[in-house]
């Protein structure tokens, strides 16, 4: 006996009822292309350390990233942030960079990948007996044999001392440092254009020293005065008359020889004469 086909399933009735036509549609997706734009502002500040540009590898204002020497920038701002009294010290933030004692410790000495440097004041060749920071505006050291370039013997490095130029935007400043040993020194900058086209500018630094030591018999008297006048001929040349005057009275000092002997004697002892002084 077979079993009977079943009947077939009725259909399922539309929604809008018996005999009614519908239409079921998707509801509408959003578009990127009607959307609104989202403003997006991102805002920073310059690193106050960060010098983008540096003179002494290639005698012109050359972008670091574009000069294939090792060269690194101490700039005015970690002078002052560190309170910087001897412009040598600065040099204490580049790598492979040491100070040597110098001459009695009157010279500013600084010895690159272990050689002695060479110095330079804006590019122009120096010597390191003495060097007041009171003009400095950044010290730039170039290291390794490319230092040739301005007739160094040594192929260690060079450094270069960058003085402070006029600005344009009148800027007056004073500062006044105390510290250990009766240690005492003032210090002005004035700058500003000295005409009305802004083509023709002044700067003045002016700084007093008078400080002691740890050491018996050593004082320093210092006085700098350093005016620089600018007359901007074109957008690209500019004229520049500086003048620098140092009277240095300096305690000569040559410390103690690296023996045991001088362990056992306090490190106040000085044993040269009260007078002995070096003046520049």
């Amino acid at each position: 006996v077979q079993n009977p086909t079943p009947p077939p399933l009725p259909l399922p009735l539309p929604r809008g009822g018996e005999g009614e036509e519908s239409q079921q549609t998707q509801p509408d997706q959003p578009s990127a292309s009607t959307d609104e734009p989202i403003e997006l502002v991102v805002t920073g500040e310059q690193d106050g350390y960060t010098v983008p540009e540096a003179s002494t590898a290639t005698k012109t204002d050359t972008p670091l990233r574009d000069i294939p020497q090792s060269i690194q920038v101490i700039p005015q701002q970690v002078i002052r942030d560190q309170g910087i009294t001897r412009i040598t010290d600065a040099t204490r933030n580049v790598s492979g960079t040491t100070i040597a004692s110098g001459y009695g410790n009157l010279i500013g000495d600084v010895r690159v990948r272990g050689f002695s440097s060479g110095f330079l004041r804006d590019g122009f060749a120096t010597q390191p007996f003495f060097v007041d920071g009171g003009n400095i505006e950044q010290v730039e050291v170039l290291k390794g044999p490319a230092s040739v370039l301005y007739g160094a013997l040594e192929p260690g490095g060079i450094v270069n001392y960058v003085t402070k130029k006029p600005l344009s935007t009148p800027y007056y400043a004073v500062d006044l440092t105390a510290g250990s040993y009766d240690f005492y020194k003032s210090a002005i900058d004035l700058t500003g254009p000295l005409s009305n086209d802004k083509r023709l500018l002044y700067r003045l630094n002016v700084s007093y020293e008078n400080s002691g030591s740890y050491r018996d018999f050593i004082d320093n008297d210092i006085l700098f005065i350093a005016p620089v006048v600018t007359y901007q001929v074109s957008d690209s040349t500019d004229i520049t008359l500086a003048y620098e005057y140092l009277n240095a009275k300096l305690g000569f000092d040559r410390g103690f020889r690296p023996v045991s002997a001088f362990l056992k004697v306090p490190i106040n002892l000085n044993i040269g004469e009260p007078d002995d002084c070096e003046q520049r």
